[in-house]
């Protein structure tokens, strides 16, 4: 069943692990026929052909401040898109699906004693 998908993601660059796992995903998400539309700060290098990008800026002084707008921004910007799934690769508050890739977080968190 194809859905209607909103990918959310701080910040694109082409070299960053994450970005590599965001861009294959999203790939193999169009290639199922699903409707994507990705939302980011910024974007750095070439839009792959299909995406459909839409970047909201950076604004603020600090990172905290910057990921704060974007996530009152892209609500916003959600709303009037009405996707089935918002998708994150970033821990952004109202995902339905956030892809955890930090495997060393993941590892700690498993390992660690919670009577500490």
């Amino acid at each position: 069943m194809k859905k209607k998908i909103a990918i959310l993601l701080y910040k694109y660059f082409p070299y960053g692990g994450l970005q590599k796992d965001f861009l294959a995903t999203a790939k193999e998400l169009l290639s199922r026929g699903h409707e994507l539309k990705i939302f980011t700060r910024s974007w750095e290098g070439d839009i792959p052909e299909g995406l459909n990008v839409m970047q909201l800026g950076e604004t603020g002084f600090t990172n905290h401040s910057r990921n704060k707008r974007f996530v009152k921004k892209v609500f916003d910007e959600i709303n009037k898109y009405s996707p089935e799934i918002i998708f994150g690769f970033n821990k952004i508050p109202g995902l339905d699906l956030y892809f955890a890739a930090d495997t060393c977080f993941a590892k700690q968190a498993h390992n660690k004693n919670t009577l500490q």
